[in-house]
C-alpha cells in the first residue's frame, strides 16, 4: 500500500519515547514479527488501560495481562476472529496534546501476504477511539464525503489525462483507462480510516482495483485536509478536542467503546463494541474476569433498546447456528441494563454495564 514503508525506525527502538504525559514502548516479548505499541499515560491510568485493551483485544485477540505472551495467537497464526497477522513497526504521529494517533505497520499472512498500515486515533483524555463521524456536525457529514470524493476524482482525472495522451496505447494502458474511468469514488465516511498529523486530517479511501494491483498504480487514496479547511464542518466535540481543552465532551457514538459491569451483581464482564452499522446491526466482543476468553455477540439497536444473540456452534445437519444465549438491554445515557437468558439452563440473569 502507498506510503507503507515511510515509517521511521527511530520510533520503534526498545525504550520507546515520551511526549508530555504519554510514553510508548514495545509490548513484550518483542520479536521480529511482533513489534506492537504499549501505551503509558502517567496521569491517566484509566485512559491508558482503555487504549491498551482496545489495541490488544482488537488486533492480538489478547486480554491485557491474561497471558505471559500477548502474541500467542498472532505468532502461532491461530487468530479466531481475524486473519493471521504479523506486526513489524509502529509510530506515533505529531498531533495536538489531546490526541494520540498511532500508525502500525503489519502484514496479513493468510494466503498471499498483504502489507497494511493501521491508523488508530485516541482521545488521550478518555482513552476512547475517535470515530471520524464524531468530528463533524451531523448535517455536514455528506459535505465532507463530497469533499473527499472531489479530491479523489481530481487525482484520477489528472492521471487519465496523462495516460490517454499516449499514442498507440498498449493493452495494459487500455486496461488502466478502463479501471479509472469506471472507478467508484463515493465513500461512506464512517468506514474510512484516517489519522491526525501536523494540524491536518488525512483520510484513506479504497483503491480502484484491488484485484489488479500492478495496473492500479494510484493505490489507496490518501486525501488530506488542513484543520482550517474542515473547521466549518467540525462538531463541538472536534473543536473541544483540537482546542487542547483538558475536559472532554462526551460523544453519543457507541462505536468501539468499552463497557464494564456485572452479571447478577457478582460476575465481572467487559464488552467492546465494533462499528454500529447504519441499520443498527453490530458485533461485539466480551469476556469475563473468571474465564478471560473472548466471545462474540451479534446484535441490533432499535432506539435505545439492544437485542443480542450469542451463537454456540454450527449444526451441520440443520445448517443453522445453535443459540447459546440472548441478551436484552436498554441504554440510558452511559449505562446499559437488562437480562441475559442462557438457552441451556433457561435462567434469566441480570446484567448491568457502564461505559468505562
Amino acid at each position: 500500500m502507498k506510503k507503507i514503508f515511510l515509517l521511521s525506525a527511530i520510533t520503534t527502538f526498545a525504550f520507546g519515547f515520551s511526549q508530555q504525559n504519554v510514553s510508548i514502548t514495545n509490548l513484550q516479548p518483542k520479536t521480529e514479527i511482533s513489534v506492537f505499541p504499549l501505551v503509558s499515560i502517567t496521569n491517566n491510568k484509566k485512559a491508558e488501560e482503555k487504549i491498551n485493551t482496545f489495541l490488544q483485544v482488537s488486533h492480538l485477540e489478547n486480554i491485557p495481562n491474561s497471558k505471559k505472551n500477548p502474541f500467542v495467537y498472532t505468532e502461532s497464526e491461530k487468530l479466531i476472529y481475524g486473519e493471521p497477522t504479523h506486526f513489524y513497526e509502529w509510530k506515533k504521529l505529531n498531533t495536538s496534546k489531546n490526541i494520540l494517533s498511532l500508525s502500525i505497520l503489519g502484514e496479513s499472512i493468510d494466503g498471499t501476504p498483504i502489507k497494511f498500515n493501521l491508523y488508530k486515533n485516541f482521545d488521550a483524555r478518555t482513552g476512547n477511539l475517535i470515530n471520524n463521524t464524531d468530528l463533524f456536525q451531523e448535517n455536514s457529514v455528506s459535505t465532507v464525503e463530497k469533499l473527499i470524493e472531489s479530491k479523489i476524482k481530481k487525482k484520477i482525472d489528472d492521471f487519465l489525462k496523462e495516460i490517454t495522451a499516449k499514442k498507440n496505447p498498449d493493452k495494459n494502458t487500455k486496461l488502466q483507462i478502463e479501471i479509472y474511468e469506471t472507478c467508484i469514488t463515493d465513500n461512506i465516511l464512517m468506514y474510512l480510516d484516517y489519522y491526525f498529523e501536523n494540524q491536518s486530517i488525512t483520510f484513506m479511501a479504497p483503491r480502484c482495483a484491488n484485484n489488479l494491483p500492478n495496473l492500479d498504480i494510484l493505490d489507496t487514496f490518501y486525501i488530506s485536509f488542513s484543520n482550517k479547511e474542515l473547521e466549518p464542518y467540525f462538531s463541538e466535540y472536534a473543536k473541544n478536542l483540537l482546542s487542547n481543552n483538558e475536559n472532554a465532551i462526551p460523544t453519543k457514538n457507541l462505536n468501539y467503546k468499552l463497557y464494564k459491569g456485572k452479571i447478577e451483581g457478582k460476575n465481572p464482564i467487559t464488552l467492546l463494541f465494533s462499528t454500529i452499522n447504519e441499520d443498527g446491526s453490530f458485533s461485539a466482543i466480551y469476556w469475563t474476569d473468571d474465564e478471560k476468553r473472548l466471545n462474540t455477540w451479534d446484535g441490533n439497536f432499535t432506539g435505545n433498546h439492544i437485542s443480542i444473540i450469542e451463537k454456540d456452534s454450527f449444526d451441520v445437519k440443520t445448517r443453522k447456528w445453535i443459540t447459546k444465549s440472548t441478551i436484552e438491554m436498554d441504554l440510558t445515557q452511559n449505562k446499559m441494563s437488562g437480562t441475559w437468558q442462557d438457552f441451556k439452563t433457561k435462567k434469566y440473569l441480570k446484567i448491568e454495564l457502564e461505559e468505562l
